[in-house]
């Protein structure tokens, strides 16, 4: 929401990005909100929304994501893409969300790779990730976090995996840190996923989750 305007909105066009911050770009203000779509034209490797390394998004309020990608020929997609820096103000909130459909390839409902750091205040953070698919995809996940996601506050975090027919599916994949500076909980939840020696509703990898008194 940058200078005072309107949240920033676009539809991709084909074999694009819906809306994406380069390498170098900021968005701040009072409060952000960035929601980026992109639909059936899109090409294989589209996202809906990305935030490139080293761009950056910033508040004194909340700031809410929202990245959606929805074709569902398409072979490999991210709903939404985190991979530099976004902080909110010190008593608000992050929420990112992130939805693929995707057909029979790979993909991410939201990814948060290891360059990126998420800072939320004390009103919290929160990461929803989606992807479906009516196909035999493989190596689908929910929600990818592989960067450091911090807060003052209760940290939620949500993975569901719609696709009854996919091979290596996860909910929530845990490789980075996720931690919360104060007593205050976080929950991960994942959930959908077929049973099978490969999928996961949780999976985690080597990642530190931490609460400063709080339950995890």
């Amino acid at each position: 929401e940058p200078a005072g305007r309107g949240p920033l909105h676009a539809l991709v066009t084909p074999g694009s990005h819906g809306v994406r911050l380069g390498t170098g770009a900021s968005v701040s203000g009072a409060s952000v909100q960035v929601t980026g779509r992109s639909g059936s034209s899109a090409a294989s490797g589209s996202t809906g929304l990305s935030i490139e390394s080293a761009a950056s998004v910033f508040a004194a309020g909340n700031i809410t994501l929202n990245g959606t990608n929805n074709n569902a020929s398409s072979s490999a997609g991210t709903g939404l893409q985190v991979l530099g820096y976004v902080q909110s103000g010190t008593t608000s909130s992050v929420s990112l969300t992130g939805t693929l459909t995707t057909g029979g390839g790979t993909g991410t409902g939201i990814e948060v790779g290891s360059s990126a750091t998420v800072t939320a205040g004390t009103a919290g953070l929160t990461v929803a990730g989606t992807v479906n698919s009516a196909d035999v995809a493989t190596g689908l996940i929910a929600a990818d976090l592989s960067g450091s996601l911090t807060t003052s506050g209760m940290a939620t975090i949500t993975g569901t995996v719609n696709a009854p027919s996919a091979v290596a599916a996860t909910g929530v994949n845990l490789a980075g840190s996720l931690s919360t500076t104060t007593a205050s909980a976080i929950t991960v939840t994942g959930s959908g996923v077929v049973t099978a020696a490969t999928n996961h509703d949780v999976r985690v990898a080597g990642t530190t989750v931490s609460s400063a008194g709080g339950t995890v």
